[in-house]
């Protein structure tokens, strides 16, 4: 070998690094295939030591020119559109002399990009060195399945598949982990550690990696899940119970005594089962019962399961402790219920002397809020036996007091009384005279007025007064001795001198009592005084702020003008005052952190501001709280240093294995070329996730250097690799979808009209990698008794194709089309209908416009265009059903503004929804409707929903109005288009009546609006006439059943009101029903609603009988 040979395979490096590629280490698949790659070394895990290997085998070569750098992709050259955004990288220009810590971190940042697997680094080359970095592709997941292997687990799972997916390091269109297998049994660890913590026993998970590719870098994973199952109680064993008996502990347990009847169906809905964190949490509720006995201390744990003949027996271990007796003396003001309650005995679950002085503790504050400040409450504790004790609290109520003025020691009156605008103990006044509008504000309580001074502490903070400090009494005084030493004090001094120190000064009033309480003349008032003290006042005359303003955008210059008015910089007409105003630290960080967002927004994203508040002495003096105090500055200046402005050199595109590059780069907000604004990060993840063809994405950069020059402003550009990583979602679907209703069955009825539903869509939400979605859904539903009735009144049938454009014109614009063609009953189901149509749909959502400011946030507008042909027939009569009308064409226009704010739109716990919907309906037997004689309709549904007690008891009130306007209200083609109200799920429903069966004439014939409520046909039937008025509501409340895990109970109140118009709308219009209902809610969905509603008045059309409405649907 030829020393010149000898020489180039010396200078040949190979450094191969498998450690993830941003996923874990890598795995090998328990399937039969081979494992992918070949598995790394321990060593080569670590980033920091795979790049001291670099380093370490290019420092022989340091110094050589470098004569050519080249980036290569399993060994040939990249792609064409990826090889620049490589090469911009590597920054290593020929010519130059080889640093191996600049090509250590060109190889790193290479290996940021999660293309490859490995980087090999070789140096040839004689003269000049050619450093070449050859890239083995990473293996992609192209396809992640995770699938069950039973079809019961299938239909309706333990866990859902989202809860599984979680948990998985895999992901689709990330990179396959070459390892020893530790992730995929990682993997399988974290999925049956989900099922076990649950109780499920004995689920096993595979995974089977297939990379059956042309190429070798793909590989298709397949997650299977053999679910467990949960143990069944046989019985829950208890042990040192004697306050309650062995009935009353198991009571709140759901134990497997209750269903030894219809176990498998009992079991279905979790009944019987045992789950080890769900039981704890039912001991818990023992544990609270025990001590809403009297047994504060009680404990009740699980101590062992014990498991014999197919079942477990959980064995509960209580430990009582001491019956507590609770008494209270001298109370006359407040129950003794509400006092026991008060107590922290139940909440801490001890009786120590550390609760008592906290139960004393809130003792006290109850009897403040009620107005008897000067209340006083002594604890006696007795020790009857060893299972007995009784704790005595002597209570001496006082008088009821108010506060008739807050007095500021000090302050000139002016002064005073702009502080009193700020807190909340106000006082009756210097008259004396106590309304039902100023006695809350007149109660003084210790808690609220500590929080006033707060207040008043932070007004004097924003007006430059750092060190306020108030006096207070000293921890171990008395508040009544320590105001009447400040009454009798003639000279401070002298009582310093004889007594001592007294009180002192704070700046902490949470901490200290910095108040003091004075008798008034009037028995019935007190006087509270507060003596401060403001300390030096710092100010400044003025805020260099213009050389900032005149290169920022129009709309961060108004955030910036809005900042300094809040500020009291400039005044409403946005000019700067040259009057002293206060400064404080606060201020000044409020004005460097906009500054730095703002240089951040233009691409200075390593820029540093610093506000300095020095002299001619030393003009750089940071101004940190010490400097700030007690100064005047004529100049507020601000140091900056901007560091390099990062450009946008490329942008990577990574785990968008079938949507265009062109979606995803409409969706971004910076581009080649541009300053990166870190909003545009954010903005841009925003806007992609929004397309919903995600489960998940990331933004990162790559290569942005901080060269920043700390002497001057720094400056020059920084060239930056933006990588977009995205996860693309599931996009084809078959869905079904199977249920059961009854509508509004009276219970006298012999046989309740039980119909089914089924219904199937498939769907196509990535269209050809467009983001468009395309799909055809299907529906229909009949009377189970009489399924072969396709022409009854039950019968019904849907077909409805559609598109949807998220992205309209590469606008922020939604955009749908769906055509229909159904038959069934009409949307008030009081007619009978045949309907063909299309409908336009478009939406805008305003968080695109208000991001980053949250007021967008729920907040979306629509616009529906249809175009419909309708025939329509009354219901069956006598057993007949009649013939159709007329053809009716139809040309509707639906605007809508709603603005949710709620937690989750099926179940919501929380949360506001407010729909404004107008219509304008045009109806002609022509083709093509003329745009004459519309009917206008504008509805108001407002719904808000709070929760209490941790979520299990909701309350959601509903408020719905509504008006319309018609030329001729008579009008035969308006019947659905006006308002009427009853049942279940329509647009005004009210539970308990009939279907449409509210309605403006109540069958009352008369002339005018009235006279359509007889048939023209049959002069004996009645028709519900709709009216152009509407008002109507629900109050419901919601809570957990405890028959079963996600069944909850709801008592609810509907009533509504429909008129002719809303000059004759009335009370005595009005309709109301009560009732009660059971939901059974899992993720997604909620598979069974019944309620049973009980009309308070009768119509017409409903006689006053509950009437049941059940729906049971689920979706697979």
């Amino acid at each position: 070998m030829s020393a010149r040979q000898d020489h180039l395979l010396r200078s040949m490096v190979l450094v191969l690094m498998f450690f993830g590629t941003g996923s874990p280490v890598a795995a090998q698949c328990d399937s039969a295939e081979p494992s992918v790659g070949a598995p790394s070394s321990r060593e080569d895990r670590n980033p920091q030591a795979a790049e001291a290997l670099v380093l370490a085998a290019l420092e022989p070569h340091r110094g050589r020119t470098l004569g050519e750098v080249d980036v290569t992709c399993d060994g040939r050259r990249c792609e064409e559109k990826l090889e620049p955004v490589l090469r911009m990288l590597l920054r290593l220009d020929p010519g130059s002399a080889l640093d191996p810590q600049a090509a250590t971190a060109a190889w790193s940042r290479l290996i940021r990009t999660e293309l490859f697997s490995s980087i090999a680094v070789s140096v040839g080359g004689e003269d000049q060195a050619r450093l070449v970095f050859d890239g083995t592709r990473s293996i992609v997941v192209t396809e992640l399945r995770v699938d069950y292997d039973s079809t019961s687990s299938r239909l309706y799972p333990k866990q859902f598949e989202a809860e599984l997916r979680k948990r998985l390091l895999y992901r689709k269109g990330g990179n396959f982990p070459i390892d020893d297998g530790e992730v995929a049994k990682r993997q399988r660890e974290n999925i049956e550690e989900l099922y076990e913590r649950l109780g499920f026993e004995g689920t096993r998970v595979h995974v089977v990696a297939d990379r059956r590719s042309t190429d070798g870098k793909s590989v298709s994973v397949l997650v299977v899940v053999q679910e467990g199952a949960q143990d069944v109680i046989g019985k829950v064993l208890v042990s040192g119970n004697s306050a309650l008996t062995y009935a009353e502990v198991v009571g709140p347990i759901e134990t497997g005594e209750r269903v030894d009847f219809w176990r498998g169906l009992f079991r279905f809905l979790g009944l019987g089962d045992f789950e080890r964190r769900r039981f704890r949490e039912e001991l818990d509720v023992v544990e609270h019962l025990y001590r809403d006995r009297g047994y504060f201390a009680a404990r009740v744990r699980l101590d062992a399961v014990i498991e014999q003949d197919n079942a477990v027996y959980p064995l509960v271990r209580i430990i009582e402790g001491p019956h507590v007796e609770l008494r209270f003396v001298g109370n006359e003001a407040i129950d003794t219920f509400v006092l026991t309650e008060s107590t922290t005995f139940a909440q801490a679950g001890a009786i120590d002397d550390t609760e008592l002085s906290a139960s004393v503790g809130a003792l006290l504050s109850l009897y403040q809020a009620a107005g008897h400040y000067y209340a006083r409450v002594v604890a006696r504790r007795e020790r009857l036996s060893s299972t007995e004790q009784r704790i005595t609290f002597d209570v001496d109520e006082g008088p009821r007091v108010l506060v008739r003025t807050v007095e500021f020691v000090g302050l000139s009156p002016t002064a005073a009384e702009a502080l009193r605008g700020r807190i909340e103990t106000q006082g009756v006044g210097s008259n004396g005279v106590v309304t039902p509008l100023n006695v809350s504000s007149a109660i003084l309580q210790d808690a609220r007025m500590a929080t006033d001074l707060l207040s008043i502490r932070e007004v004097y903070r924003a007006r430059g007064f750092p060190r306020l400090k108030f006096r207070c009494m000293a921890e171990d005084d008395d508040p009544m001795v320590w105001a009447a030493r400040a009454r009798v004090r003639a000279d401070e001094d002298v009582f310093n001198r004889r007594l001592g120190r007294f009180d002192e000064f704070s700046e902490d009033p949470a901490t200290h009592r910095c108040f003091q309480v004075e008798r008034d003349v009037d028995g019935r008032l007190i006087t509270v005084r507060v003596e401060l003290d403001p300390g030096l006042q710092t100010t400044v005359a003025e805020v260099d702020f213009l050389p900032f303003l005149g290169g920022m955008t129009p709309e961060m210059a108004d955030e910036a003008y809005e900042l300094l008015e809040r500020l009291d910089f400039v005044d409403t007409q946005r000019r700067f005052t040259r009057h002293r105003k206060g400064l404080d630290r606060q201020k000044v960080v409020s004005l460097e952190g906009f500054l730095l967002r703002w240089y951040r927004s233009i691409g200075y994203t390593f820029a540093e501001v610093s506000a300095l508040c020095g002299d001619n002495a030393d003009p750089k003096r940071a101004c940190t709280e010490e400097a700030l105090y007690g100064v005047h500055l004529e100049r507020l200046r601000f140091h900056t240093v901007t560091g390099p402005q990062v450009i946008v050199g490329g942008i990577l595109l990574r785990g968008n294995l079938e949507t265009s590059n062109s979606v995803l780069r409409n969706e971004l907000l910076f581009g080649e070329g541009r300053p990166l604004a870190t909003d545009d990060l954010f903005r841009s993840q925003a806007n992609l996730r929004s397309l919903g063809i995600f489960d998940s994405v990331k933004i990162e950069t790559i290569g942005a250097e901080a060269n920043v020059d700390v002497e001057g402003t720094g400056g020059g550009t920084s060239l930056a690799v933006v990588k977009v990583d995205v996860e693309e979602s599931h996009y084809r679907f078959l869905e079904a979808s199977t249920g059961l209703r009854i509508d509004a069955a009276p219970l006298s009825t012999g046989q309740l009209p039980l119909l089914y539903v089924l219904g199937a869509a498939i769907r196509d939400r990535n269209f050809w990698g467009t983001a468009l979605e395309f799909g055809l859904e299907g529906e229909h539903g009949n009377r189970l008794e009489n399924p072969g009735d396709v022409v009854g009144d039950d019968a019904q049938w849907a077909v409805r194709p559609y598109v949807l454009n998220r992205r309209f014109l590469g606008s922020k614009l939604s955009v749908g089309v769906r055509a229909a063609l159904s038959l069934g009953r009409t949307e008030q189901r009081d007619q009978y209908e045949q309907r063909s149509g299309i409908t336009s749909t478009v939406g805008y959502d305003f968080f695109n416009l208000s991001y980053p400011n949250t007021w967008g946030r729920g907040f979306v507008s629509s616009l529906e265009v249809e175009y419909a042909r309708s025939r329509r027939r009354d219901l069956e009569r006598r057993g007949e059903i009649p013939p159709f009308d007329d053809p009716v064409n139809e040309l509707e226009f639906r605007p809508a503004l709603t603005l949710d704010t709620r937690d989750n739109p099926l179940h919501p716990t929380r949360g506001l929804r407010i729909a404004q919907q107008d219509e304008i309906r045009f109806s002609s037997s022509e083709l093509v409707p003329e745009l004459i004689e519309p009917a206008f309709k504008e509805t108001l549904t407002a719904e808000y929903v709070h929760d209490f007690f941790d979520r299990q008891l909701l309350l959601a009130p509903t408020l719905r109005l509504g008006a319309i306007q018609v030329q001729r209200a008579t009008d035969a083609r308006l019947r659905d288009f006006l308002f009427k109200a009853g049942g279940d799920g329509l647009a005004v429903p009210v539970r308990g009546y009939n279907d449409a069966s509210i309605e403006a004439c109540n069958g009352r014939v008369a002339a005018g609006y009235c006279q359509g409520a007889v048939d023209r046909e049959d002069d004996r039937l009645l028709l519900a006439v709709g009216g152009r008025a509407m008002m109507g509501g629900t109050f419901e409340l919601r809570f957990p059943s405890f028959i079963a895990e996600n069944f909850w109970l709801a008592v609810f109140t509907d009533a509504a009101a429909i008129a002719p118009s809303w000059d004759r709308m009335s009370l005595s219009r009005l309709h109301a029903s009560g009732g009660g209902g059971l939901r059974w809610l899992i993720s997604g969905q909620i598979p069974l609603r019944l309620d049973l509603g009980f009309p308070f008045r009768e119509t017409v059309f409903s006689p006053r009988e509950p009437r049941l409405h059940l729906n049971i649907f689920y979706q697979f």
